[in-house]
């Protein structure tokens, strides 16, 4: 190809963008940011209520005093039939609610269903990802619950790999290893408390020592020389071991087997 011929250029497909349909394009992006805006702030808000429901001190009342009433209901139901089984009465699955209990499964449930609904933080900043440990952890204390590496995670919308990475500075050293290595060891100090305490099996305690915080089994085993009170023998000791007065010891091997 000479100098002077130009190379054509690659077809597209479509003609060039006109300044009108560039405006139609900017002012569609704008309105799809928006409504993105808006779902977030609705999403919040939504948030916002449902956190007032499950935190206000009234909110939890209510829910003591109702468990309280159906308790009292179902023993006196079980009081008044002492011939029947509480499968008969209809109170198989019942079991009457502990101090600061809100009944097991259904408790479990819904402490667990809260993080779905939560709105989506920028997990690459550090003040958000804060503000959501935070959260949590007033979550945890109104609601009486022993606060997890696994809950952490799903309340910042990050599995436990990630805080993983956070914690030991593979990614995100700089801003989100302080902040994960601070909570992470106050979750540390819960769990040495609830076992000096005799607050969880020791089994269980175990097993969530070496699988969350890297404990583990170790012995010190020491290898040291044991001559069973032999010296250390020169070679002329050596030779001397095996000769009696100088001289090779004869030594005859019979065969007893007939």
């Amino acid at each position: 190809m000479s100098e002077n011929e130009q190379k054509p250029k690659k077809k597209t497909g479509h003609p060039p963008w006109t300044e009108e349909q560039k405006q139609a394009r900017r002012e569609l992006n704008a309105r799809k940011r928006a409504e993105r805006q808006a779902k977030q702030q609705e999403q919040e808000a939504d948030y916002a209520k449902k956190k007032r429901t499950w935190s206000s001190p009234e909110a939890i009342a209510k829910v003591k005093n109702r468990r309280k009433e159906r308790d009292e209901k179902n023993f006196q139901l079980l009081a008044d039939n002492p011939l029947k089984t509480k499968k008969e009465l209809g109170l198989s699955t019942w079991q009457p609610a502990e101090e600061n209990d809100e009944g097991y499964i259904r408790r479990y449930m819904k402490e667990a269903r809260v993080s779905i609904d939560l709105p989506p933080i920028n997990v690459a900043d550090p003040e958000q990802v804060q503000n959501r440990i935070n959260e949590y952890l007033d979550f945890c204390e109104m609601n009486n619950k022993i606060p997890q590496i696994v809950g952490l995670a799903n309340w910042l919308g990050v599995d436990q790999r990630t805080l993983h990475r956070w914690k030991t500075g593979v990614f995100r050293e700089e801003t989100h290893t302080p902040i994960i290595k601070r909570v992470l060891m106050m979750l540390e100090e819960i769990w040495v408390d609830m076992m000096q305490n005799n607050k969880i099996n020791p089994a269980n305690g175990i097993f969530l020592a070496k699988n969350l915080f890297q404990y583990k089994d170790q012995q010190d085993v020491v290898v040291s020389a044991n001559d069973n009170g032999i010296k250390e023998m020169s070679d002329e000791d050596i030779k001397n071991w095996y000769l009696e007065d100088g001289k090779k010891v004869e030594t005859e091997f019979t065969d007893n087997q007939e």
